[in-house]
């Protein structure tokens, strides 16, 4: 479901508890009821708002939903904290929970724990490309799996930060819990971690840095 229409926030098409300022939008404790496919904004030009998400406080959530930030259509960014939210098991496959893209396109999560996140395709929590900005700190991944690229984060010609952060038991085609490569549009992604620990089967190894 676009979150869009005549220039009103439509939130008889959302089943969110959310606070809504201006051009962004907040979520409260509660998360989505049935799967969702939310799109933040529109092409440019015809910007219908929200055009930037925060979630944040958020106990024992259960994920449905897949939310998409192009900065092609006007999305600023997406920021996740202090959020526990495990993925439900009916929530759309083809998809991460975050899809983030565009030069300036910003996704910021801290202090959050996230688990059973699962794509068929690439990035089984989140997938950043096109010189978007990527940054993870203080936050807790298990469990997430993906059929692609980064069983919790795909990267490619995206800016990324990884800090003080754990991935338990990911899964992927390649890249294991993360993958970030270069496009041939945008060759020299940035791409930083620090105090990360990755772990299998209980025993975990801290790395400066995991670059496939």
């Amino acid at each position: 479901v676009p979150i869009g229409g005549e220039g009103v926030f439509p939130t008889q098409k959302t089943e969110f508890m959310f606070v809504y300022d201006q051009d962004v939008l907040t979520f409260g404790p509660e998360s989505a009821t049935s799967p969702m496919d939310v799109t933040l904004c529109t092409p440019a030009g015809n910007v219908i708002l929200p055009c930037a998400l925060n979630i944040k406080g958020g106990e024992d959530l259960t994920f449905k939903t897949s939310i998409t930030c192009s900065q092609g259509m006007g999305c600023q960014g997406i920021s996740v904290s202090n959020v526990k939210l495990a993925c439900s098991a009916d929530r759309p496959s083809d998809k991460p929970v975050f899809q983030v893209s565009g030069d300036g396109a910003y996704f910021n999560m801290q202090d959050s724990v996230i688990s059973n996140c699962v794509t068929v395709s690439d990035g089984g929590f989140m997938r950043a490309y096109d010189q978007a900005i990527v940054s993870v700190k203080a936050s807790t991944f298990t469990g997430c799996s993906s059929g692609g690229e980064g069983g919790v984060l795909c990267a490619r010609g995206a800016f990324l930060t990884v800090e003080d952060s754990v991935f338990r038991s990911s899964q992927s085609t390649s890249g294991g819990a993360i993958f970030a490569s270069s496009l041939s549009v945008y060759p020299n992604p940035a791409v930083a971690f620090s105090g990360c620990s990755f772990c299998i089967s209980g025993s975990c190894g801290v790395r400066r840095a995991l670059i496939s």
